[in-house]
């Protein structure tokens, strides 16, 4: 991407990011996008107004695909099979009452299609109402845990089978999780803010359950998730994660050799319908997803108090990660959304100079903008929701500071005039838009009564 064009988009991803941020009151938000060896973004805000004293986010589920791609490697190697049942690696597992337990194979566990139930018949470790299970109580759970499938007949997405893969590991090599982790990913890739579980006194972004009678309530307490840490205990940063990622899926992948890294991107994976457009797909512990003709390879993540996603397009190899503060934040959709931008703005590179001084966030009492200089003309998206490029308005130029709205999704508006006024500084101080004043967003609230301090 161009120097330009990475210049255009940082600065409508900083006032996007930031709007939405104040806007929706989200305690913190990390972003990185990573390309051709390089971070050609990286931004953190929040609405607290304070900074965050740290990037470091529990990942969640991300972290199944690191145990995945651990399993990966021990195959690789031929350390274990991934056609050997789990109960020759874990023969505890024998003990279930069903003799159905006794066909799981590592396999059916990486595609979640063991049959497992999610978290086992008493967890309310998610809620911390209990620690985390440790050896002895993730083999109770397990075992007292009824399949709700024979192994092997469809998707049923399971914390537990992704626990049992963190055993099967260590039982098969004979070294801890976290010394594979650093053997297969940390060290590799030279990471510094990578962890399998978090090392005492490390820092970490501070998390938020989801709102509660409108307010969102802090977790005060770190929370180990001891043998749940293949599941969903890692934590990184936006842009390790996002380096991560890109050399999980790049064509000659540091981390893994053919053909097992043809098996990760392009084996079968098992479809499951998700909401509205992003319809996924799971298979070997990363999810891909359809976004407007994009192929998106990677995980999200949720851990309590924390929620994140980190992607690759395949096709450009661009990743990018985005890691919240707060549960309820819709990470994989603010993740779409900057990926939407990243199109965007590489499809529509060099703007008249001219035209330069339009570009920015407006705001009124009725609806967000922001407005971008095209080569012929401006486009003006949509910036209230976190699919900002969902509607798009084209301005042809007209007269002087005045463009035409030549096309627009909008019926009520096609055809009108975009009048722009500008202060003694050159800089606009207004826009008219279809009849109805806008101002740059940081005067919006000095110049509507309505919403003056």
């Amino acid at each position: 991407m161009k120097r330009q064009t990475v210049a255009r988009l940082t600065a409508f991803l900083d006032a996007w990011l930031s709007f939405h941020c104040e806007h929706e009151g989200l305690p913190g938000l990390s972003v990185a996008i990573y390309s051709n060896q390089d971070i050609l973004y990286k931004k953190t805000v929040s609405a607290v107004r304070r900074p965050m004293p740290t990037e470091l986010y529990n990942i969640g589920s991300q972290s199944k695909m690191l145990t995945a791609l651990i399993l990966l490697r021990l195959a690789q190697e031929g350390t274990l099979d991934l056609r050997n049942t789990a109960i020759t690696y874990v023969p505890w597992l024998a003990a279930h009452p069903d003799p159905r337990a006794q066909q799981i194979t590592i396999e059916h566990l990486l595609w979640h299609g063991a049959g497992l139930v999610r978290d086992g018949l008493q967890a309310d470790y998610w809620q911390l109402l209990q620690p985390f299970p440790d050896r002895q109580t993730l083999r109770r759970l397990a075992c007292d845990s009824p399949l709700v499938f024979d192994p092997g007949f469809k998707l049923k997405y399971s914390n537990l089978g992704y626990a049992l893969l963190g055993q099967i590991a260590e039982a098969a090599s004979g070294v801890s999780y976290d010394g594979l982790a650093y053997r297969y990913i940390i060290t590799p890739l030279a990471l510094s803010h990578t962890y399998p579980h978090l090392p005492p006194n490390e820092p970490i972004a501070p998390g938020y359950h989801p709102r509660y009678r409108g307010r969102y309530v802090p977790l005060r307490d770190h929370t180990p998730t001891n043998t749940l840490a293949p599941a969903a205990g890692w934590y990184s940063t936006p842009e390790e994660t996002a380096r991560i990622v890109s050399a999980l899926t790049q064509t000659d992948s540091p981390l893994l050799q053919r053909p097992w890294h043809e098996m990760l991107l392009h084996g079968v994976r098992h479809h499951w319908h998700g909401p509205a457009r992003r319809g996924s797909e799971y298979g070997l512990g990363m999810m891909s997803v359809e976004a407007e003709g994009q192929k998106l390879l990677g995980h999200s993540g949720s851990f309590i108090t924390h929620r994140s996603a980190t992607f690759t397009d395949l096709a450009s190899g661009t990743t990018v990660a985005v890691m919240a503060a707060n549960k309820d934040a819709p990470a994989t959709d603010i993740l779409l959304g900057i990926f939407d931008a990243i199109g965007f703005f590489a499809a529509h590179d060099a703007p008249a100079p001219d035209w330069q001084k339009y570009t920015g966030l407006y705001q009124n009492a009725l609806v967000s903008r922001f407005v971008i200089a095209l080569p012929n003309g401006l486009a003006c998206v949509y910036v209230d929701d976190w699919s900002p490029f969902g509607i798009v308005d084209h301005l042809e130029p007209r007269g002087e500071h005045t463009f035409r709205i030549a096309s627009t999704p909008d019926f009520m508006a096609q055809g009108e005039d975009v009048k722009f006024a500008l202060g003694p500084d050159g800089e606009v101080s207004s826009l008219r838009y279809a009849g109805i004043t806008m101002w740059p967003s940081h005067q919006f609230a000095a110049q509507n009564r309505w919403f003056a301090p």
